[in-house]
């Protein structure tokens, strides 16, 4: 007979440690899909200008058919969708949090139709924060740095057509 009891206490060890790094709303019309990119803490993390050049222009070329001319245009406005990041740096001074406190950090732009509070929700499973959250060791902050661009905005709804910011 299986002691799951043992078993789940492995699972924890093992799959359950806090992770880092990006998140980004797409618009796939007719939805907002959440990327959400977590890596372990001693992994390196993908910018958002690196994941939006390889992978996610690339998820959206692919939705909305684009051309290569399309596809370069919207490679140069990385700052049009709503993101964010998970890391236990203060982002404005760039040093470490209390020991194992992690913050989100967003733009304060969520996607309108969205509840802020379920997204939230969702990053904090993803990154592993669950158990940290209920300690009252995750803050959620906005940053500047997170922002979407008006410009970026604009050029990118020239490409895709409206975007229900």
């Amino acid at each position: 007979m299986t002691d799951y009891r043992e078993r789940l206490k492995h699972i924890l060890k093992e799959d359950a440690s806090p992770k880092v790094g990006i998140w980004y709303y797409l618009w796939l019309k007719p939805n907002w899909k959440l990327v959400m990119l977590p890596s372990k803490i001693d992994e390196k993390t993908i910018p958002h200008v690196k994941a939006w050049f390889l992978s996610f222009v690339e998820d959206l070329a692919e939705h909305y058919k684009l051309s290569e001319v399309q596809k370069t245009r919207l490679k140069d406005v990385p700052w049009c969708m709503p993101r964010g990041r998970v890391d236990y740096l203060n982002l404005a001074t760039g040093k470490p949090l209390l020991e194992g406190n992690f913050n989100i950090y967003h733009g304060g732009d969520f996607p309108s139709n969205l509840s802020q509070e379920g997204e939230i929700k969702k990053i904090i499973s993803e990154f592993d924060l669950t158990s940290l959250h209920l300690q009252g060791r995750v803050q959620v902050v906005q940053n500047e740095h997170e922002k979407m661009d008006p410009q970026h905005q604009k050029e990118a709804q020239a490409i895709l057509g409206p975007i229900p910011y």
